[in-house]
């Protein structure tokens, strides 16, 4: 696939963004409810994913499922007692296989992405690479823990239909953030050949959230033999997704502009808004 390079030092307008996604809503897209959704691999918000990734994965939020179980393992972390962290954290970090079949046998596909110039070793998600590389950043001490995650996907055979390799590099010209209406969701392409942005879905986001959240605290609990409140917990994996919302877009697309975008399946676009 060629990719055109974005035009630079000329910031993409509110009717260009209109113009990708209601070519591709006028070519005919998925519109999923929220539970045809959850059935699908949610990957990253990486611009790069095109039509056939798309057979990998529905673009939804940083990191993709992997993402999110370590946002929740953070969270989980952080409500602990200072002398308990430390141990809980090792404790997880010896039975991530046992974290990644929970999941996986509750219904929840695990997809993970890497792109062809990621070296041996290197995390080819750009926010998952960020979260091992600058732990102290993004507060989780979780470096171990990122890539046994993403090791134990890989190597699992029945999870290579989930398992997307990008090529190319980011050319991303924004951030869109889809707030559908109603209950159907759009599967937006990111790349589409001549346009790259990263797609953020926060609903579709959500709702993965409550589904992991069901599963993945009660096993936490049960390996470190330690309890959190579910309102603080649920109060700190917010917080700690608005946090690194700002810092991996700060990292990934520095000075690229940001757009609110509602929609829903009658009307296509409603209406587009920069923050």
């Amino acid at each position: 696939m060629t990719i055109v390079e974005p035009r630079e030092g000329q910031a993409v307008s509110e009717a260009e963004v209109r113009s990708f996604l209601e070519t591709q809503i006028n070519r005919g897209i998925e519109w999923l409810d929220e539970s045809a959704a959850l059935a699908r691999p949610l990957v990253c918000i990486d611009g790069r994913f095109n039509d056939h990734d798309l057979q990998r994965g529905i673009p939804t939020m940083l990191g993709g499922t992997a993402g999110e179980v370590l946002r929740q393992v953070a969270a989980f972390v952080a409500l602990l007692p200072d002398d308990e962290q430390r141990s809980a954290t090792d404790t997880i970090h010896q039975n991530v296989e046992q974290l990644h079949y929970v999941i996986q046998t509750n219904g929840l596909p695990f997809a993970v992405h890497t792109d062809t110039h990621a070296q041996p070793g290197e995390l080819g998600c750009g926010y998952l690479n960020l979260l091992a590389t600058h732990p102290d950043k993004f507060g989780l001490g979780l470096t171990k823990l990122v890539h046994d995650l993403v090791n134990i996907s890989l190597d699992k055979r029945e999870l290579s239909d989930n398992h997307a390799i990008l090529s190319g590099h980011h050319q991303e010209r924004g951030v869109l953030v889809l707030q559908p209406e109603g209950k159907a969701i759009p599967i937006i392409t990111p790349n589409t050949g001549t346009e790259q942005f990263f797609i953020y879905v926060p609903r579709l986001e959500q709702a993965l959230r409550v589904e992991l959240l069901s599963v993945l605290l009660p096993c936490l609990e049960e390996l470190t033999r330690l309890t959190v409140d579910r309102t603080q917990f649920t109060n700190q994996l917010n917080s700690i997704t608005a946090d690194h919302v700002t810092k991996a877009l700060d990292e990934l697309a520095p000075g690229k502009p940001v757009f609110d975008v509602r929609l829903d399946q009658a009307h296509g676009v409603i209406d587009i808004t920069e923050r």
